[in-house]
């Protein structure tokens, strides 16, 4: 419950409109309390809150995207994660390993039932 020194995490965004606040929200911040919190980074600034929770119920595209934009700068000044490395999504695959194919969205295993290991 936050006391480690680093995480790693990703997810993918798999919605037309993504809506991403639970992933940036206090009230969802993983504890004793709320044990099921989507909130792994300990990240809590109530004014980003506020942001996205307006820009989530915005349907004015212009509009939802000003708020993002609002909620992203507060949390690029909170500097809340510092990225060690950008993956170029690079893949390395030993000899013999055949039919290898990225799947959808990036996702190593999209091919598994093609492949094929020969000598």
């Amino acid at each position: 419950h936050g006391t480690y020194e680093m995480a790693g995490w990703s997810h993918g965004l798999r919605a037309p409109d993504p809506e991403i606040s639970n992933r940036f929200l206090c009230s969802e911040v993983a504890g004793p309390d709320n044990t099921a919190g989507a909130q792994w980074n300990r990240y809590c600034n109530p004014a980003v809150d506020e942001l996205l929770i307006a820009a989530g119920s915005e349907f004015d595209e212009a509009k939802k995207t000003e708020l993002l934009h609002k909620a992203q700068e507060i949390m690029h000044e909170d500097a809340y994660r510092i990225f060690l490395f950008a993956s170029g999504r690079n893949y390395g695959v030993a000899k013999g390993l055949e039919n290898f194919e990225l799947g959808r969205w990036y996702k190593w295993y999209g091919g598994i039932h093609k492949w094929e290991w020969s000598e």
